[in-house]
């Protein structure tokens, strides 16, 4: 059984996700860590449940998700995978974070790429990533199918979708991205974005004014 716990962290409101089953095997999904109180809540929580981390995947790039992936290296030598199109937000991280008035003071490279429709697995749980473009190049959703759950990080959201207005993003290629989701996954999918409250695909499809 997958059990789902979300930090909603940094000055972004980012969700980041710490997925786990039965094995004590964890996965964290957009480490955001950001300031020091919200590294220790997230040590806590692996400490009261007795959890091992072993992988750490970002569903895109933007600095907002990626703040805690040095955190993660330094602290537990988890190093972390994204889509090998996120390469121009990893090198250029600190330039882009500097527009937001913050400063970077060590960007790592990461220890693998993630593939489309790759399946991928910890502890008991298989899931398979989803390239979905549109709010940023080498955007990617995690789905897992036996839970009927999808991380969407900013492609989609609670009655509205991700921006398009930054660096590679591109109104046209997000919603094909998402009507690729509505066509091919279940409408009671349940969906957990990179920011604010949770909601499905059937939601979506029904009521969101964007698409």
């Amino acid at each position: 059984m997958l059990n789902i716990k979300v930090f909603t962290v940094n000055s972004f409101q980012e969700n980041t996700y710490v997925l786990s089953d039965e094995s004590k095997e964890c996965i964290i999904i957009d480490a955001g860590f950001q300031t020091e109180s919200e590294r220790k809540t997230f040590r806590d929580y692996l400490q009261i449940n007795d959890l091992k981390p072993v992988m750490s995947l970002h569903t895109h790039a933007h600095v907002d998700h990626m703040f805690g992936a040095p955190f993660l290296i330094e602290q537990f030598n988890l190093g972390y995978r994204v889509h090998s199109a996120s390469q121009e937000f990893i090198d250029r991280a600190k330039e882009y974070a500097s527009v937001f008035g913050i400063i970077i003071e060590k960007v790592y490279q990461p220890e693998a790429f993630i593939k489309d429709e790759e399946l991928l697995s910890f502890g008991n749980t298989s899931f398979r990533a989803i390239y979905t473009p549109g709010h940023a190049d080498g955007s990617v959703c995690f789905y897992f199918e036996a839970d009927g759950v999808l991380f969407s990080g900013d492609l989609l959201f609670k009655d509205s979708i991700g921006r398009t207005d930054l660096p590679t993003g591109n109104y046209d290629t997000l919603k094909s991205s998402i009507l690729k989701l509505f066509k091919d996954l279940p409408a009671e999918t349940k969906v957990f974005a990179g920011h604010g409250p949770s909601t499905t695909l059937g939601h979506e499809a029904m009521y969101n004014p964007f698409i």
